[in-house]
């Protein structure tokens, strides 16, 4: 997604389905914030796709478990990398590297769960193309 226009989250949304559809699943429900998803030409291609779409309240923590429990996991992976790197070189490694801790962690639960999915669907093409998908 190259920019943050209704065309472009639409352009993604198509994207994200095709890869579901080749792998034999489909989209039937998406919860999202009130932001671009709320626009109108987001609605109506999900009711065009017959998909139903919810919506959390802005600060809403309790209402996505699931992304909330991600970021925990992504925070603390960070929190360690980085104190592991401050104990090991303390005279290089300082907070400053927070951003860059974060991205590595994000990296590696990536490459987790995409190796996870495949082993989920054991399915030798499908595989491929998303190791294609993904380099």
């Amino acid at each position: 997604m190259k920019n943050l226009t209704l065309e472009e989250t639409i352009k993604a949304k198509r994207a994200w389905e095709k890869i579901l559809h080749d792998a034999g699943h489909s989209a039937k429900h998406y919860q999202a914030d009130n932001g671009r998803f709320a626009d109108q030409g987001f609605q109506d291609d999900c009711t065009a796709h017959d998909q139903t779409i919810s919506y959390c309240g802005v600060g809403a923590h309790h209402q996505n478990g699931i992304v909330e429990n991600k970021n925990k996991i992504l925070t603390q992976g960070a929190r360690t990398m980085l104190l592991h790197g401050m104990r090991m070189w303390p005279a290089m490694i300082t907070t400053m590297f927070w951003p860059f801790a974060l991205k590595a962690m994000a990296e590696r639960l990536n490459i987790d769960s995409m190796y996870t999915l495949m082993a989920r669907l054991q399915n030798p093409d499908y595989t491929a193309y998303v190791e294609n998908q993904f380099q």
